[in-house]
């Protein structure tokens, strides 16, 4: 076994303690470079901070802003690319239909568009008249509204329609009072029954039978009344609209949304919020 002198054990003692030294400087040049870079770390992170609450005061300012604008600042004048995306902002047709179901009397272009900007409706066009009255004619074309008969302004085309009936079923007594004074028809409906037999029975078996099929629907004011309190969120009528036949609701009306926006004006628990749709009113 060969024997090592202790000038060779001492050199590589020596060597052994050079290779140690350089480690340990090495490692404390990256101690030192680690704790640069900490405090180089929680430096951008508290700069970092102090920008996300300058954003978010920055956004609080811009909302309060944005509030105070709409509420004192007066109409934004619309653009016609609004009054050419007229159908899609349902909002404005069922404020016109609010309107004129509170009137009492018909409403020009002009009255309507005075009254929708003091119920804060803003519109982006630069001639809101011409807005107004290109959405009235609109909803004329459609049957919702009509012009007033013998005077300027429009009027709901459902009022009518309730007139005519009205009308239709004061003049229907007339006939059958007059039926009733010649002996004859007195005499022939014994005959007409005896002849009708099982025929007569089966039509009125049907007759009794339709309003059984209409009373098992649920009326249409309920049906809207549930889905304002399942939502959580205004909804616009043609929403309202969508969700009701979805949800069931069987109708034979060809613009079921005229329908809608009509019995919500009507519902005395609904109220309309500008630009957002319809809710229940806060107890």
């Amino acid at each position: 076994m060969p024997t090592i002198s202790l000038t060779d054990l001492q050199q590589q003692i020596a060597q052994r303690e050079q290779e140690l030294q350089a480690l340990r400087e090495q490692l404390q040049a990256q101690q030192s470079h680690l704790a640069e870079l900490t405090h180089r770390k929680e430096s951008l992170q508290s700069e970092l901070l102090q920008v996300d609450q300058e954003i978010a005061a920055l956004a609080t300012n811009h909302a309060r802003a944005t509030e105070q604008a709409a509420s004192a600042a007066p109409l934004v004048p619309p653009s016609p690319a609004a009054v050419s995306h007229a159908e899609d902002q349902p909002q404005l047709g069922e404020l016109i239909i609010t309107m004129l179901r509170e009137s009492t009397t018909p409403m020009t272009g002009r009255q309507l568009l005075e009254d929708a900007q003091r119920r804060g409706y803003q519109s982006k066009s630069h001639d809101p008249l011409k807005a107004m009255e290109n959405r009235l004619q609109v909803l004329k074309s459609k049957g919702v509204i009509r012009r007033a008969k013998g005077q300027y302004g429009f009027t709901l085309a459902s009022s009518t329609n309730g007139a005519k009936k009205k009308k239709s079923n004061t003049a229907k007594p007339e006939p059958t009072q007059s039926e009733k004074t010649p002996p004859k028809p007195v005499k022939s409906e014994p005959a007409a029954k005896k002849s009708s037999g099982k025929g007569a029975s089966s039509t009125e078996a049907a007759k009794a039978a339709k309003p059984g099929r209409r009373g098992r629907q649920t009326p249409l004011r309920v049906v809207l009344t549930n889905l304002l309190k399942k939502s959580h969120q205004p909804l616009s009528g043609s929403e309202l609209a969508k969700r009701a036949l979805k949800a069931g609701y069987k109708t034979t009306s060809e613009k079921f949304v005229d329908s809608v926006w009509t019995m919500l004006a009507q519902m005395d628990n609904v109220e309309h919020l500008p630009q957002q749709g319809y809710r229940l009113k806060k107890r």
